[in-house]
């Protein structure tokens, strides 16, 4: 999904394997006896949303199932990473640099620095993840984003759901 590491971009997923291997995690999810996260695929919320309202489980179903219960937390939106030299960075995988602890206050830098208070706003997010109607609780992966083409606020390409937006435009010129 992401290379981190000694990890390669040919070792990704593809969008179609993510959301193949988001199907066995909420299978497993919706059997086990504890909460299951993700932590750098934000759009398993959207998933596990979608597939929860369309069809209940008869047993446990994956917490949380709603869209308020699932407000998600993600790069700047209640997470911030600091480096081992003091950066401030929106989360460990995004390496945007956004200030210094030892040069700033970090909840100053948290608060108010462009990149963390748009990265609170995914509706100015561009591409689909900036217009898809699971932005609040997704967003998209920001670090994926940026990996892929430099823009931390473009879309995630590793999500191949289409938002309800698009898929109207989408239908309508099909």
């Amino acid at each position: 999904m992401l290379p981190v590491g000694r990890a390669t971009e040919d070792m990704c997923l593809t969008a179609g394997q993510t959301e193949a291997a988001f199907g066995d995690i909420y299978s497993i999810a919706s059997r086990a006896t504890f909460d299951v996260k993700t932590t750098e695929a934000p759009h398993y919320r959207r998933y596990a949303i979608q597939h929860a309202l369309e069809a209940p489980s008869a047993g446990r179903a994956p917490q949380p199932t709603s869209r308020e219960r699932f407000a998600g937390i993600g790069d700047g939106r209640g997470f911030v990473f600091i480096s081992h030299h003091g950066d401030i960075q929106p989360s460990g995988f995004l390496p945007l640099s956004v200030g210094n602890v030892g040069e700033q206050k970090l909840l100053d830098v948290y608060r108010n620095h462009p990149i963390m208070q748009r990265l609170r706003k995914p509706q100015t997010f561009d591409g689909k993840c900036g217009v898809c109607e699971y932005s609040v609780i997704c967003g998209g992966s920001r670090a994926r984003a940026y990996a892929a083409s430099g823009n931390a606020f473009g879309r995630d390409v590793s999500c191949e759901y289409i938002p309800a937006t698009q898929a109207r435009t989408l239908h309508a010129t099909g």
